[in-house]
């Protein structure tokens, strides 16, 4: 199951802000577990159906009338055990990274649609999660993604054997079948059966959250000044981005192993062919820099007002690699003014610095051969990636590229 280390609803305040039947609806499937842990979720028995809640003979209660043990919840919330359901785990983490007022305003845009949900008159921002995840739960997470994504700046890129710009089609069909082969390969190795691939097109690129499981921990906690133990399995969240035009798979992920795993199941399940991003492909190089100062000249890319070398690293080559890195303001006017040359071996790394017009802030991009980038891709990273490709940093692609056969993949 996933850490249930939750900012909002393990609030009492927030907890109190979700509209009764909402919350009951919600908590009413795992009523069990919160026995268990000696919670009754409210002092009256019920039961929902069609929205309607029932006492025992079977009279209509009034939400006024039942008495929900909310400080209670909030604790079980607050100390998760091994126990603690994952299908409920899941819920309350979309939940609880939705209720706020950002996150409203996103979900409240979302539903202007067919069979829009009934939020009330003065609905909170946890009311709206929880609505959303009991009506519409994927376009929770559709809209979690979005505001998710951004926050990821390092990307490994696979470039594809063939250069040719193919529109893929995105259904449930082809996610469940990711998902199946993303499953069978995490349970392998420990991590937990949950895999949830959620899509988000961004023009011609789209972008996949890939939410799993890590290896389980335990950990010591305090509750009411006594030592305690937490078991729970964390959550990890990659990316993996196809860009069609580009021809292309970037991978944010944890290990190599899972940047390997999605370049052979993303190719397979959406192109058809567990090779068609190849596992080693450079994508830049650092060689201009030997130019000196005139590889960052920026006067031909409008927007751009100066560029700046700010780390160099090269490696001397040995077992394990020995690398020699140099950091400073300007690193390549320093080397030019003391006489010196960036010498004849391989440039691994380099750490640019940007500033662009309208801008008091700088940006910083790290370019880490063969084939990863870290920077944000916004508007400034556009004028970044021209910047790279007009000085030679990003290399030009040949028609076709090739690479040794690779084990199969089993699918699901």
């Amino acid at each position: 199951m996933g850490t249930l280390h939750l900012r909002h609803l393990s609030d009492l305040a927030v907890l109190n802000s979700i509209e009764t039947g909402n919350l009951l609806a919600l908590l009413r499937p795992y009523s069990s577990y919160f026995e268990s842990r000696g919670v009754l979720l409210s002092e009256a028995k019920f039961a929902i159906a069609e929205q309607t809640l029932l006492d025992p003979l079977g009279v209509e209660l009034g939400q006024d009338d039942l008495t929900v043990n909310r400080p209670g919840i909030a604790e079980v919330l607050h100390t998760p055990d091994e126990n603690t359901p994952p299908e409920l785990v899941d819920a309350l983490y979309l939940i609880d990274e939705m209720a706020t007022s950002d996150g409203m305003e996103r979900l409240l845009q979302a539903d202007d649609g067919n069979d829009p949900l009934d939020f009330g008159e003065e609905p909170t921002p946890a009311d709206v999660a929880v609505r959303f995840f009991l009506g519409k739960p994927r376009l929770l997470e559709r809209k979690h993604a979005e505001q998710f994504i951004p926050e990821r700046r390092s990307f490994e890129t696979f470039l594809s054997r063939v250069v040719q710009s193919v529109q893929v089609e995105i259904d449930s069909v082809v996610l469940e079948r990711i998902e199946g082969v993303l499953s069978s390969w995490f349970v392998a190795r420990k991590k937990g059966a949950f895999v949830r691939v959620v899509p988000h097109i961004r023009g011609e690129q789209t972008w996949f959250l890939v939410r799993h499981g890590d290896a389980c921990r335990r950990e010591g906690a305090l509750c009411a000044n006594l030592g305690h133990s937490v078991f729970y399995r964390p959550e990890r969240c990659d990316i993996v981005i196809y860009d069609s035009a580009m021809s292309e798979l970037r991978i944010n992920a944890g290990t190599k192993g899972e940047k390997d795993l999605y370049r052979l199941v993303f190719g397979l399940r959406l192109l058809g062919d567990q090779d068609y991003f190849l596992k080693t492909a450079q994508k830049y190089t650092l060689e201009p820099l030997r130019d000196g100062p005139d590889s960052l000249a920026c006067n031909d890319i409008h927007g751009l007002m100066w560029v700046k070398l700010t780390e160099i690293a090269w490696s001397w080559g040995g077992s394990p690699e020995h690398i020699e890195s140099h950091k400073g303001d300007d690193v390549l006017s320093l080397l030019a003014s003391q006489g010196k040359q960036i010498p004849r071996t391989r440039i691994v790394r380099g750490r640019f610095q940007f500033s662009s017009a309208g801008s008091r802030a700088t940006r910083s991009a790290t370019i880490q051969l063969p084939a990863v980038a870290r920077y944000t891709r916004d508007s400034d990273g556009q004028l970044i990636d021209e910047f790279l490709r007009r000085r030679g940093f990003l290399l030009e692609r040949p028609g076709n590229l090739h690479e040794k056969e690779q084990p199969a993949l089993a699918s699901a």
